[in-house]
Formats: C-alpha cells, sequence, structure tokens
C-alpha cells in the first residue's frame, strides 16, 4: 500500500537475520494479504520482511552480523561476475526452495470484519492506525480521492499546512467532513449515531460503492468550505488556540460548504452569522 512504502527496516543486523533465518529454513510468521475486487492483492502484514526478502534478491545489501552462519557475513545473494562475494549455491538454493505461507482475505468479506481482522493481525513493527487500516480496506479511486482532498491547495491553505499526512491525520480529517456531508446530504448515511470510529468505516465503504458524480459534488463542496473559511478566518481557520480543532473544523465546514463563494463575499458579518446558524 501507498501508505507502508516508507515502513522499511533500515537495521542491517535486523534484515540479515532475517535472511539467515531463511538460510536455516527457521520457518517465518506467515503473511497476510487482502484481494480487492478487482483481484489485486495488498499486504497486511509482512510488507518489512517482503521488502528485505525482494532487496536481498536483488544484491542491494551484503549479510552482515549473523549469529549462526559467519561464513555467510559479507556475502550477496547471487551477484552476477562476483562468486566470491554471493552465497555458496546451496544458500541461495535454500533462498529459493523456501515457502512463504500467506493467508488471503476475500474481498467479499463484510467490511466490518475486514477491520477488525486488520487490527488483531496487524504485528509489524509499526503498527496501523485506524486510518490507515481504512485504507488498505479501501478501492484506488477512493484512496486517490481522498489523498487529492488532502494535498489540496484549498485544504493546505485554510489549514495553514499544519495537520501531519505522515499517519494519514489529514486524510481523516477530511473524511470526518465527508462522513458528515453525506449525512448532512442524505446521501447513503441517514444518521451519526455516536461513535466516530464506525461512522468512518462506514463511510469508507459507502466511498468505495459511490458513484463518480457524486465525488464531484462531494470534491466542489469541500474545496467551498476551505475557500470560505480561510475567507473568514485566514490563518485562524478551525483553530482554538494554535491547532485545528477536529469539532471546530466539523462545524465550520459543514456550515460553509453549501455557500458559493462569490455569494459570501458579498454577505454582510451579520448573514453570514445567520447563514452558519441556519
Amino acid at each position: 500500500p501507498d501508505f507502508q512504502r516508507g515502513f522499511v527496516w533500515n537495521d542491517i543486523t535486523r534484515k540479515s537475520r532475517l535472511i539467515e533465518s531463511l538460510l536455516l529454513r527457521i520457518p517465518i510468521p506467515v503473511f497476510y494479504f487482502a484481494q480487492d475486487e478487482e483481484g489485486l492483492f495488498q499486504v497486511v502484514d509482512g510488507v518489512q520482511r517482503l521488502t528485505v526478502i525482494n532487496s536481498f534478491m536483488k544484491n542491494e545489501f551484503k549479510l552482515k552480523n549473523l549469529e549462526y552462519l559467519s561464513e555467510c557475513n559479507g556475502k550477496y545473494f547471487k551477484k552476477p561476475n562476483a562468486k566470491a562475494d554471493s552465497l555458496e549455491d546451496m544458500y541461495v538454493r535454500r533462498i529459493e526452495q523456501t515457502q512463504l505461507f500467506v493467508n488471503v482475505i476475500d474481498p467479499q468479506t463484510p467490511g466490518r470484519v475486514k477491520y477488525d481482522i486488520f487490527k488483531r493481525i496487524n504485528t509489524g513493527g509499526k503498527t496501523l492506525n485506524s486510518q490507515e487500516i481504512r485504507n488498505c480496506l479501501a478501492k484506488g479511486r477512493t484512496r486517490s480521492f481522498l489523498h487529492e482532498l488532502a494535498a489540496s491547495e484549498n485544504f493546505l491553505r485554510a489549514t495553514r499546512k499544519s495537520i501531519s499526512a505522515a499517519r494519514m491525520a489529514d486524510e481523516e480529517l477530511v473524511l470526518r467532513f465527508i462522513a458528515f456531508y453525506l449525512i448532512d446530504h442524505k446521501i447513503s448515511i441517514n444518521d451519526y449515531k455516536g461513535g466516530m470510529d464506525e461512522l468512518l468505516d462506514e463511510t469508507m465503504e459507502v466511498l468505495n460503492n459511490l458513484e463518480l458524480n457524486s465525488f464531484k459534488d462531494i470534491r466542489e463542496h469541500f474545496f467551498q468550505a476551505m475557500d470560505n473559511a480561510y475567507y473568514l478566518f485566514g490563518g485562524n481557520a478551525f483553530r482554538k488556540a494554535s491547532y485545528v480543532n477536529k469539532s471546530l473544523f466539523l462545524g465550520i465546514s459543514r456550515a460553509l460548504c453549501d455557500i458559493a463563494p462569490q455569494k459570501i463575499q458579498k454577505m454582510e458579518k451579520d448573514e453570514i452569522a445567520g447563514q452558519m446558524q441556519a
């Protein structure tokens, strides 16, 4: 998944010891993949181990600090024209013949069940947070849509680029807006009954099955909300003290998303206040 591309082990000892396990024929933990409706797989658990194995077989690093197979220290997998720097043929065969065991989560699995599976099996070096799990469950177009809105100049300007993208905090904030936009405009989700995580999970499911025209409408209203907020409040939009407050973000963006920027720029302050309260 796009958000996991930076989750790579940098410790050469840890990487080498994983390869040593393969050389010693020690079983490594099972992998978990999720298959989407288009037949594509995403790695749910094991992306770092797969990355290390792939990197070693491409001769991108040599083994170091092995615990048992000291004769393999300083060796690449199988470097062309450099037999002395490569593993012995016996060890090369062991890696090539290694069996990897994979459990595949079926695309027909209900969304809530998938989400619970992700939470239970996510044991890697960096445990996924709720939004990163939703991202795994999302269709490609849904992931692209959320990323587009979170990376838009409208959102970045209104929030002063203060919402971190590192663990998808920015996309979760965008998803919150979309959730209540769907509720307010009576699109697929009827009401908010408490439990933000459950609402956002449901919203992701709705986005996965929404028509492209609805994406266009959401985009237009989201940009209106961001532009209006910046016009009215400048650098203080959505802020309580020095940080963007999620509740303020939701309240203000919901109130401003249905007003065209051209209209709001012609209104008096008391008119704007009345419109927002309505």
